[in-house]
């Protein structure tokens, strides 16, 4: 360090009078200046400021100087006497000392002096860190034993990361020993003993990973996509269940030309960065890849723990998938409690399969795609509920159809917030329960309807859709599309089917021939038993050129659902998204065409709608009718606004009639088919007439339970629009 010369504390002494003079002047000189002449400019040591006048303090001592130039020694002068003063540096060179050393050493008492400070301080603070650190470490200790001692705690799983060496063929472990496997996993031993001679599968099923969990790498998967993993896959697989411990999966593809089986009861599944489980190897024709197996499992109370496969993407084979089949299980115990989540299946002629004794499947954020066949097939006589599929993903199935389900199922099916895209049709419904809540739909192109459901065996059949969109793709081959199909029952079933669309919005994006929305060709002859098909709609239709229509047959009630705002009749055209309701599917003249019971709907089941009879078929007729409870003795009040338009009425004229009947089940006739009035008279040639009212008091006989109001000609063409057609018990 550099040193810094002056001059130290001088005092101003009288030798005359021995004694210390306060308050007296000095000047400095260079030492060459004898004659005292030139007064030298005194500094301050440390600033260098200029020092006005040197003086004596009050008690004859002067402050510190330097000079400039820094000689080492000056004269001083005041009053007669002169002194010479030699500074600081010049008394060390007058030592024979080095100045830089001495200065080095004067910082360096400095330095100590202020660690000394230092030390003191943080002695007494650590005296106060100690007590509180003793109180913590008092609390902690018996958390970090309860951490060191959890086998799947991250912390443990970092340390023996650290300080875990690699696993050493025929070395003695103890129990809880961790190592790194040869394929670079952490792991901990199960049981005390020897290692084998080298790593094998059975070597790999003497260690669990730190949290409690197997990997497939350890089995010899590798995930490279050209080696044959399935030996490996399926030794991983029973190790899982063995040890009822999650398998861990790597992320690639896993090339697999052996069909897996999963003990779900026993072990999930956890899939890595993008696993694939790719089957497209496999030539073996009609079996499936990944089977669940429900036959073992620990007790009663882990049958109510879900099963969880998770990240795992299913692959078949996407030129020649119409071999193979996805997923399914074994049916010799209940399948329950599975879940699949952010999965993908794609490439095999069926996609899914779910037969007997399966209930509580759950499909969370999964996608299926490009089947060959169905994508969803349930079937089997215990066949239970909640199945769910939600935030799912069905699309680019080839020919066939999204969702089966077999005569004998009774399950319930539940789809919320999916999107179906493409196939043939979204579903072949042959029993069960299938709802749709807020899903999406488009792209069904190729088969004869969207949604076509049947009756058979002992199961009814129910489709329920709620809110969503429906978008009507245009058909390959031009024909209209049919959105939703009763078709007729299988193995003589009675057995009734329901539908009810609400809030689904229905946009006609086909720019062709537009859509029948309803078909009945059930071919069904009960409109009023308890085994009639049931059928409810309130979507909301966008316009449609030409309109669509409802072919409702003579075994379907109609249960509300105003589809559009009526015309103004008597312009002869039909607005182009009227809804229209045809009765020429039916092959009998007697049956109602269409029905609606007032026991089981609210007061505007037809508001909105238009009934006609085919131009080209003589004979169907449109028919109208409305049921009702009623009591003897209180007068019933019959309301209905219709109008016509080109309708020509070749024998009678349109009739309303009334039924009575002793029970509610119409199984007792009091009277029946009693003229109340003739809304329209016989036509002969075709006519238009706008809007009219009529209302008609009905007087229930004795006994009566149940009424019937129905009006119609077996031999009409043309077109009536109907509203407003209520019932009520007057006071």
């Amino acid at each position: 360090m550099a040193f810094q010369d002056y001059f130290g504390t001088p005092i101003a002494y009288d030798p005359t009078q021995d004694r210390l003079v306060a308050d007296a002047a000095f000047t400095v000189h260079a030492t060459d200046d004898t004659s005292l002449s030139t007064p030298l400019t005194v500094l301050e040591p440390g600033s260098g400021a200029t020092i006005p006048e040197l003086r004596s303090s009050s008690i004859g001592v002067l402050p510190d100087f330097r000079v400039d130039g820094n000689p080492p020694q000056v004269l001083i002068k005041s009053g007669p006497f002169v002194t010479k003063l030699t500074s600081v540096y010049g008394a060390i060179l007058a030592a024979g000392l080095d100045p830089d050393t001495v200065a080095a050493a004067i910082q360096a008492g400095a330095d100590a002096t202020a660690a000394r400070d230092v030390a003191t301080s943080a002695a007494d603070d650590a005296v106060a860190a100690a007590a509180a650190a003793t109180a913590v470490g008092t609390t902690n200790d018996a958390i970090m034993a309860g951490v060191a001692a959890d086998q799947g705690s991250e912390f443990l799983g970092q340390m023996s990361a650290t300080f875990a060496g690699r696993w050493q063929a025929n070395r003695h472990y103890a129990a809880g020993a961790v190592v790194i496997t040869p394929a670079g996993n952490l792991v901990r031993r199960l049981t005390e003993g020897n290692a084998a001679a080298s790593w094998t599968a059975t070597e790999a099923a003497q260690w669990v990973g730190t949290r409690g969990e197997i990997f497939a790498t350890d089995f010899g998967v590798t995930a490279d996509g050209t080696t044959d993993d399935g030996a490996a896959m399926v030794s991983a697989l029973a190790t899982a269940a063995t040890l009822q411990v999650t398998l861990r999966l790597p992320g690639g593809k896993v090339k697999v030309n052996s069909l897996l089986t999963w003990k779900h009861r026993l072990h999930d599944i956890e899939g890595g960065s993008n696993t694939i489980l790719d089957f497209s190897g496999i030539s073996t024709n009609n079996v499936t890849v990944f089977t669940l197996d429900p036959t073992a499992f620990v007790s009663d109370i882990a049958q109510s723990k879900w099963s969880v496969c998770r990240g795992v993407h299913f692959l078949g084979s996407l030129s020649n998938f119409t071999n193979t089949h996805g997923i399914t299980h074994l049916t010799t115990a209940d399948t329950v409690n599975v879940r699949f989540e952010n999965c993908s299946v794609q490439g095999f002629k069926n996609q899914v399969v779910l037969k007997d004794n399966a209930y509580l499947w759950k499909f969370s954020n999964c996608s299926f795609r490009y089947a060959m066949g169905r994508t969803f097939s349930f079937g089997g006589l215990n066949m239970g509920e909640n199945f769910h599929f939600e935030h799912c993903k069905i699309f680019n199935n080839n020919n066939d159809t999204f969702v089966y389900t077999a005569p004998t199922n009774a399950g319930d099916i539940k789809f919320s917030q999916c999107s179906f895209d493409g196939g043939a049709q979204v579903a072949d419904l042959n029993g069960g329960t299938v709802n749709w809540d807020d899903c999406h739909f488009e792209g069904t192109k190729y088969g004869p309807q969207w949604v076509k459901m049947t009756s058979g065996g002992s199961a009814s059949t129910v489709a329920k859709f709620t809110g969503g969109q429906l978008y009507i793709s245009t058909r390959t081959d031009s024909v209209r599309h049919v959105l939703f199909r009763i078709g007729a029952p299988l193995g003589g079933s009675t057995n009734p089917v329901s539908l009810s669309v609400d809030g689904l919005h229905i946009i006609d994006r086909s720019n062709s021939a537009g859509a029948i929305l309803v078909k009945d060709e059930s071919g069904l002859t009960h409109p009023w038993g308890a085994s009639a098909n049931l059928i409810k709609m309130r979507p909301q239709i966008a316009p449609f050129s030409p309109p669509q229509e409802i072919a409702i047959g003579s075994a379907s009630q109609w249960l509300g659902g105003a589809l559009a705002a009526l015309p103004t009749v008597g312009t002869g055209t039909a607005q182009p998204h009227q809804a229209q309701f045809r009765s020429s599917y039916s092959t009998s003249t007697t049956p109602l065409a269409i029905s609606f019971d007032s026991a089981k709907t609210n007061r505007d089941g037809i508001a909105g709608a238009v009934l006609f009879s085919s131009a080209t078929t003589s004979g169907t007729g449109t028919f109208l009718a409305r049921r009702f409870l009623c009591r003897a003795g209180r007068q019933m009040a019959v309301s209905v606004s219709f109008a016509r338009e080109n309708l020509l009425i070749g024998t009678g004229g349109m009739d309303m009639r009334v039924s009575w009947w002793a029970d509610t089940s119409a199984t007792t006739a009091i009277s029946t088919g009693q003229l109340v009035a003739t809304l329209i008279p016989q036509a002969t040639t075709a006519d238009t007439v706008g809007w009219r009212t009529v209302m008609l008091v009905l007087n229930p006989p004795p006994g009566a339970l149940l009424g019937e109001v129905w009006f119609g000609n077996a031999a009409m063409s043309g077109k009536i629009w109907v509203q407003d057609f209520d019932i009520l018990e007057l006071t």
